[in-house]
């Protein structure tokens, strides 16, 4: 009786294996178009997304101050070692707003300069053909316009919408309500091109790179630090933490993740 049933069993197992791959023949047109296409579509979501570098930096911080004697001994009274607070307050101190602030100000980071494609934005930074140079950056609130090139050195400002804001020459005065700016070559134009220029205040751009800044003790009980910045331009990356550890020994490397992909909007709303 055994037997019997598992005879059964096995005839029913193998007719709906035979029943499965007659239906995959039938309709192997419908596999042999979607698995390409599937291919494709995946192919296309991964070009349309930003790649973010992870730039990080090895700091040695030395304490000038190691040798006071009433410094250390106070500490150890209080059962704390002198060098890890003194490692903690710098860490805090390449992690203030203020510093960032100060080198979002010295590098023009409130400025971007970014060339639109089909499926994907390319941010130019230091590969942009112009500069773009403000009066009172300290005015400047978020706004993006279009800057049209030719080899004739014309300059045309046209808004988001393509209407013309403005025309005329290299380092002309183009006002811009509170601010004045001008438009300064930095390379060589060789045929028409057209870069959207994105600008954002101080304040909003040294909260979107302090946001992805990250400062951690490397190894317990040193005086090693890792600083590392998330960002879709590795020479930025560099740029940016060149200046947090300035005057301390460091090494500065670049990884690309994988995985962590993120999308600077049109609009310079931020990272979404």
């Amino acid at each position: 009786m055994e037997e019997n049933n598992l005879n059964r069993e096995r005839e029913s197992e193998s007719i709906d294996i035979k029943v499965l791959v007659e239906k995959f023949i039938t309709r192997w047109r419908w596999f042999a178009v979607s698995v390409p296409l599937c291919l494709v579509i995946a192919l296309l979501i991964c070009q349309s997304r930003v790649p973010i570098y992870n730039v990080t930096g090895k700091v040695m911080i030395s304490d000038s101050k190691k040798g006071e004697l009433g410094t250390n001994v106070m500490m150890k009274e209080l059962g704390l070692a002198a060098a890890d607070m003194f490692v903690e307050n710098e860490i805090v101190e390449l992690q203030s707003k203020n510093l960032m602030r100060e080198v979002v100000e010295e590098l023009d980071l409130n400025v971007r300069y970014v060339r639109e494609g089909f499926l994907r934005d390319r941010e130019l930074y230091n590969d942009s053909p112009v500069k773009v140079l403000v009066d009172n950056p300290g005015e400047i609130r978020d706004t993006s316009f279009h800057v049209l090139l030719d080899t004739a050195n014309l300059v045309i400002l046209m808004n988001l919408d393509g209407e013309k804001m403005w025309s005329g020459h290299y380092s002309e005065s183009v006002p811009m309500g509170d601010y004045n700016l001008s438009i300064e070559p930095n390379r060589k134009v060789t045929s028409k091109e057209k870069i959207r220029v994105d600008l954002s205040s101080f304040r909003k751009t040294t909260d979107v790179f302090s946001k992805n800044l990250n400062v951690q003790i490397l190894v317990k009980n040193t005086n090693s630090v890792l600083v590392s910045l998330k960002d879709a331009v590795p020479a930025r990356g560099i740029a940016v933490i060149t200046p947090l550890s300035s005057g301390i020994t460091r090494t500065v490397s670049i990884t690309r993740g994988s995985c962590q992909r993120r999308r600077w909007s049109s609009s310079t709303s931020g990272w979404t």
